[in-house]
């Protein structure tokens, strides 16, 4: 109602406002509702300058948009939609300066998801390595997990069984249940369970490759 009557007013602090009900909305699950409410907030933010009153929206403010925009639009149409792809791209453009790096995880993380998704293998493993980049500039981190999976995941995707095993079991011992159990919102999963998950995948997968081109049983 807030973010309603600042848009009726033309006042640029409804684009904040529909963003906090969007995200209120992600958080109690409410995806389809939250995608209108982004939409809105993101709507509001496009129009040309002089539209609205007020100061400014901050570049934060409409990077989180993005950024919720397209953890909604997973749940409501999936990782490899256009949508979605596009929600997370022009947030990856929005962070070009902004030093945070769970911002700048979670944006790569949603671009790898959809390339993943999509069998787009050459991308997704160009952003897997992107998340690892990341990691590495800040060892022991938040998020550590998040990227290790994702390049385990791809490293199984290729048929690369070694380097998949390397990259989840660093996962696992990087996983802090502690630190990361909250992370589970933002990025649609608990990694620790995921990582374990394909970390267990990884040797059968080898197994049948190796059977399939005579080897061992």
């Amino acid at each position: 109602m807030v973010a309603y009557h600042f848009a009726q007013a033309g006042l640029s602090d409804a684009v904040d406002w529909w963003g906090k009900a969007g995200d209120l909305a992600l958080r109690r699950g409410a995806y389809a509702e939250a995608v209108r409410q982004l939409r809105k907030g993101i709507d509001l933010a496009d129009q040309p300058a002089g539209k609205m009153a007020g100061d400014p929206v901050p570049v934060a403010t409409l990077l989180k948009l993005q950024i919720d925009s397209g953890q909604a639009l997973i749940q409501t149409l999936g990782w490899s939609a256009p949508q979605t792809s596009a929600a997370f791209a022009r947030a990856r453009e929005l962070a070009i300066g902004i030093e945070d790096p769970l911002e700048r995880l979670t944006i790569y993380y949603g671009i790898w998801t959809g390339s993943f998704a999509r069998g787009e293998l050459a991308a997704a493993r160009m952003t897997a390595d992107a998340l690892i980049e990341e990691i590495e500039r800040r060892p022991g981190g938040i998020g550590e997990a998040v990227a290790l999976r994702a390049k385990g995941g791809t490293c199984w995707f290729a048929a690369d069984y070694a380097g998949a095993k390397a990259h989840l079991d660093r996962a696992v011992e990087a996983y802090d249940e502690t630190r990361d159990a909250a992370l589970s919102h933002r990025f649609w999963q608990d990694v620790g369970v995921s990582s374990m998950a394909a970390q267990a995948i990884g040797p059968v997968a080898a197994w049948r490759g190796s059977s399939a081109l005579g080897g061992g049983r």
